[in-house]
């Protein structure tokens, strides 16, 4: 397709965390050897009221914001 260009992209990170704190008392693990194999210190997930759909939406919403479009458009 000619003329068609990507202006904006959106994401949206849900609000739940999990920190390697929890885990290594989870698995019974130093929080800071996670660190060392991984490179990550807590994961996001989503909560149990958030469905995919909510997390789309956002995403979406930051996109359109980014772009500085009007939605009705």
């Amino acid at each position: 397709m000619r003329g068609v260009r990507v202006v904006a992209t959106g994401s949206y990170v849900p609000d739940g965390v999990i920190n390697n704190d929890h885990l290594g008392q989870h698995y019974g693990c130093d929080p800071e050897w996670i660190v060392r194999r991984t490179g990550i210190s807590e994961r996001r997930h989503a909560l149990p009221h958030q469905a995919t759909s909510d997390l789309c939406f956002e995403a979406a919403r930051a996109c359109i914001d980014r772009a500085g479009v009007n939605p009705a458009d």
